[in-house]
């Protein structure tokens, strides 16, 4: 073992393999070995919890039995308990995470606000800042699905793609502001700029193309391909667009 700075791996008593650089860092740390911990209580309270890595001034701090978590960054994973197999980089990432499992939150503030729901990722600042037990959830770019809470199995790829999501499942937006309205429709697949944009409760709509389906708000069951295909339409059901500007 290696521990450098005030109290830092002052309670170990067999672990082993464990590095501790800074005031606290694995202060509580017991019989947990393949722990690095960097900062100013890091690792503060793990006991038991074996192959974490916490780079940063608080970084898992509540970590007790949790095991294979990788937290770089002021904060991250601050309140991870027995959480594993979790990753967590940037300022706030994943700071409110208990005992999820096999969540990847990079970005400032990425999955902030995550409590036990498993298998989210989120690449982005704010990226699914607001999911808190949703599971499955994929998302890509500044503020993507930042508004979601608890919806499942979405996938989210651009500038605030599905940014304002909160219990819908199953949606697929790829493109700035895809979807990006969308509350509580299910089953939508939006591809491209703006696609599907101002649709808020509508389902199983499918729209590919730049502004295609763009004011759509509640329809349900349409189809719209190519550039502004159904641009116009809000709420209407079973109508099908193919090229530029279509219906």
């Amino acid at each position: 073992n290696s521990a450098f700075g005030r109290t830092a791996l002052c309670t170990n008593s067999s672990g082993s393999s464990n590095t501790a650089l800074g005031v606290n860092a694995l202060k509580s740390n017991t019989t947990a070995s393949d722990n690095t911990a960097v900062g100013t209580a890091a690792l503060f309270s793990n006991t038991t919890g074996a192959s974490n890595v916490a780079v940063g001034r608080c970084a898992l701090n509540a970590n007790t039995t949790g095991f294979q978590n990788v937290a770089v960054g002021s904060l991250a994973l601050i309140t991870n308990s027995t959480g594993q197999e979790n990753t967590a980089v940037g300022y706030k990432a994943g700071i409110c995470t208990t005992t999820g499992c096999g969540i990847t939150a990079i970005g400032m503030c990425a999955l902030h606000c995550h409590t036990t729901g498993g298998d989210n990722n989120a690449v982005g600042m704010c990226s699914q800042f607001s999911t808190t037990t949703g599971a499955g959830n994929n998302s890509m770019g500044h503020k993507s699905m930042e508004n979601n809470t608890t919806g499942n199995s979405n996938v989210a790829i651009g500038e605030q793609a599905l940014r304002n999501n909160t219990t819908a499942c199953d949606n697929t937006a790829v493109g700035k502001e895809a979807l990006c309205g969308n509350t509580t429709g299910t089953n939508n697949t939006a591809t491209g700029f703006k696609a599907l944009n101002a649709n808020t409760t509508g389902a199983n709509n499918t729209a590919i193309g730049t502004n295609a389906g763009l004011k759509q708000t509640e329809g349900n069951d349409n189809s719209s391909l190519g550039f502004g295909a159904l641009c116009d339409l809000t709420t209407g059901d079973e109508n099908t667009a193919l090229g530029q500007r279509a219906l």
